[in-house]
């Protein structure tokens, strides 16, 4: 992403208030979030720290798409 990071995305998304009923999961080379986006760390589920093991990514996947089941499917 030329100009952005993966903060900043957050950032543009909830500006748009594209968020809304979205599941945000990072995949991420820095150890902790910057301290300047930590009130953005409400509208990140997770972040995968790079690199990962792609087991675990599934694995991750899988656990916020069961969010999105609808009860009794």
């Amino acid at each position: 992403m030329p100009g952005m990071d993966g903060w900043d995305t957050v950032q543009a998304v909830v500006d748009e208030k594209l968020y809304d009923g979205n599941l945000v999961c990072m995949l991420t080379g820095q150890e902790e979030p910057d301290i300047k986006m930590e009130h953005l760390k409400e509208y990140v589920l997770d972040y995968l720290r790079k690199p990962f093991e792609a087991r675990r990514l599934v694995q991750v996947c899988e656990e916020y798409l069961s969010y999105l089941k609808a009860p009794g499917s």
